[in-house]
């Protein structure tokens, strides 16, 4: 038995009380991306400093307003940072309209799997460019 939360509050909440397999894992994903304010696959271009609030490019939108740049701020640690300018992300994205919050999610590949995209195929990570 597990308990999980996919709220932004508490998106890197987890408590497992045994082993999950693909069936959790599948629900969790399902209920992650029902809960995202909107998913995108994107590219930052102002990273996260200080107190400023992170810019990312989205070259796809999968949910949500359908719009060139978000801006992600960082509630804790329970939040994608977001540091480094270039990196590319797929996001599940909280809050909004005018500033998300990106959650650590669980089981990318099940997330990947209810959206219909395979991130390494349609979106691979790539390093920033070297200083």
């Amino acid at each position: 038995m597990a308990a999980m939360s996919a709220s932004p509050a508490a998106a890197c909440i987890v408590t497992m009380v045994g082993a999950w397999g693909p069936a959790e894992f599948r629900k969790y994903a399902e209920d992650s991306v029902q809960s995202a304010a909107a998913i995108i696959d994107g590219e930052v271009v102002r990273p996260m400093s200080g107190q400023q609030n992170a810019i990312v490019r989205a070259a796809k939108v999968h949910k949500g307003p359908n719009q060139t740049e978000f801006e992600i701020g960082a509630m804790g640690s329970c939040h994608v940072s977001l540091p480094k300018q270039g990196e590319r992300y797929r996001l599940l994205l909280f809050g909004g309209p005018d500033i998300y919050y990106a959650g650590y999610v669980t089981g990318a590949q099940y997330i990947d799997e209810v959206l219909g995209s395979d991130r390494r195929k349609d979106w691979p990570p790539v390093a920033p460019p070297a200083p």
